[in-house]
């Protein structure tokens, strides 16, 4: 889903929304999570030599990283393995895969709620939502199945906008969309790209609360907002 690092109403509603979609971590969920870091000791000089998804797969915690601090754990394989793992991951927690160089990619474990964004280092493969069954019906199909960039995914865009110069995947248990920078940023200040985000963090997560924030009626509507807003084209892919 998504970062609540932004700025929304109030604490109360991502409080509202924790509690209606069980996001709060637990303290078993907390202390799995500690027990795995506390074995993990990848590095970008010393990787995981990996020969399938599989290996990937199974390296990686069963809880997600409540820490708030970026965790990544290293790997050298093919790239076909980490988009293979991404697209067959199951977890209840966002996970995001960076490409170092040809052979070496790093896979970042976040948390139910985010956690996971580009680097200027590395290029930003993608990441993906875990499935928290939003109940609008409201809403178009593209938004329920979480394929749409949030708050959080579009600051880390457009702040690292190198790390998706070739345009960089979400994933969810309902599909997959890529998404990519168009000529039009060119045309909008950073004031007015703050100004936008600020704005659209502010109502963006009534979505999670059975509202329409948006009026978006249509998957063309959501596509055509994104382009409008912040000049990045979201495609579905088949």
């Amino acid at each position: 889903m998504n970062s609540f690092e932004e700025p929304i109403s109030t604490d109360n509603t991502i409080e509202t929304i924790a509690s209606l979609y069980n996001l709060n971590p637990s303290q078993e969920e907390k202390d799995d999570f500690d027990e795995w870091l506390s074995k993990q000791a990848s590095t970008l000089e010393n990787p995981i030599s990996i020969l399938n998804e599989n290996d990937i797969l199974n390296y990686l915690p069963q809880s997600g990283n409540y820490t708030g601090n970026r965790v990544e754990v290293f790997f050298s394989g093919a790239e076909k393995s980490f988009l293979d793992a991404i697209h067959h991951y199951k977890g209840s927690f966002e996970i995001a895969i960076h490409k170092y160089s040809e052979q070496i990619f790093s896979v970042e474990i976040g948390s139910k709620t985010g956690g996971v964004s580009p680097k200027e280092d590395a290029l930003y493969i993608g990441h993906f939502h875990p499935d928290i069954a939003i109940q609008n019906l409201d809403i178009p199909e593209i938004v329920r199945a979480e394929l749409i960039p949030s708050p959080g995914d579009i600051k880390g865009f457009l702040k690292n906008r190198q790390s998706i110069a070739n345009g960089t995947l979400i994933v969810s248990a309902h599909g997959e969309s890529s998404v990519h920078l168009t000529d039009d940023l060119n045309n909008i200040t950073n004031d007015e790209i703050e100004t936008r985000l600020k704005s659209f963090s502010e109502k963006y997560f009534d979505i999670f609360l059975n509202k329409n924030p948006f009026s978006w009626l249509t998957e063309e509507d959501v596509i055509a907002f994104y382009k409008k807003q912040f000049a990045l084209d979201i495609r579905i892919n088949s």
